[in-house]
């Protein structure tokens, strides 16, 4: 049921009777910044070079001491 979903941020009820609900064009306004920022974020990420130079330390300093029914 489209109603439910009304009273959610970002969606609004239609105009009339006939229970339309769609999403705010303000609110996704609002967001364009927070948007255009998130995407910048994954084009920057997405454009270098993966880096693995830790070699597992993480793993190994998140076990480290531990005995071997902890791991």
């Amino acid at each position: 049921d489209a109603a439910e979903h009304a009273s959610l941020t970002g969606y609004a009820a239609g105009p009339g009777a006939d229970g339309v609900v769609a999403v705010d064009p303000a609110y996704v306004a609002s967001q364009r910044p927070r948007l255009a920022s998130l995407r910048a974020l994954l084009a920057a990420t997405a454009g270098r070079a993966a880096n693995f130079g830790c070699f597992g330390l993480h793993e190994w300093a998140m076990v480290y001491r531990l005995s071997e029914d902890e791991t």
